[in-house]
């Protein structure tokens, strides 16, 4: 049988292993000369700390609650109240998913599969450093762990707390409208965002004000229309 103290276990992953290693190390200093693609040298086994914290934590609270969502977002490498919520929230994630494992019946070990996934999933942009830390696309794989983990722990309750079907249906299924509604309304309501360039990095400036890449793409929107008055005032900015 397989055992984790078992190198055979490793065995049919490792031409994977390998591959991700080639494509991610090797062919980047070979094509740029450097891991980083704007020749700026990093440890890349070794990333900001502070950084990827708060993104993987990010990615989680987003996926739970999809609010101040922007096309850019903008990570500080600073010490703050957010890094150490961030640091909780993965430590916490990684120990209930080891609980979940060892101490439950085939539900806990498939509800630390999908906790996993969402590590796993998010591990390359973790590892390999990138310009922009934590875009919301990115996510979206990662967040499939996240929704299954969470269906889960919900089933478990309601067939704990409800035994009833009932009951589950009476209380489960205006929750689901509920949460499909919710969510609709969320869709619908930044579909004008997307409209054109000016419409999407306003929005980008609402959460982030001081924001290059929104000034400088606003004030290519005005220079193209001929607008050099306010195109100057976004480069300025």
């Amino acid at each position: 049988g397989y055992s984790f103290l078992n190198y055979r276990t490793y065995l049919p992953y490792l031409p994977f292993v390998f591959t991700g290693i080639f494509v991610g190390f090797f062919m980047r200093i070979a094509l740029f000369g450097t891991f980083h693609t704007l020749g700026v040298r990093q440890i890349v086994l070794f990333p900001s700390l502070m950084i990827q914290a708060k993104v993987l934590a990010k990615y989680f609270s987003t996926t739970l609650f999809p609010v101040q969502l922007s096309s850019q977002h903008y990570i500080h490498n600073t010490i703050n109240f957010y890094f150490f919520l961030s640091i909780v929230i993965i430590i916490g994630l990684l120990v209930f998913s080891y609980l979940l494992w060892r101490y439950y019946d085939s539900w806990g070990k498939t509800a630390s599969f999908f906790t996993v996934w969402f590590f796993v999933a998010l591990l390359p942009t973790t590892v390999i450093s990138l310009n922009k830390p934590y875009q919301e696309n990115r996510g979206y794989i990662a967040a499939v762990g996240i929704i299954a983990l969470l269906a889960i722990c919900l089933g478990k309750l309601r067939n704990k707390w409800l035994p009833s079907k009932a009951a589950g249906r009476f209380i489960g299924y205006p929750l689901l409208g509920l949460l499909v509604v919710l969510y609709s309304a969320g869709t619908i309501s930044r579909n004008p965002v997307w409209l054109n360039t000016l419409t999407l990095y306003s929005d980008v400036l609402e959460k982030y004000p001081k924001s290059p890449d929104a000034h400088s793409a606003i004030g290519n929107y005005y220079l193209q229309r001929g607008d050099l008055s306010r195109a100057e005032e976004e480069y300025q900015a």
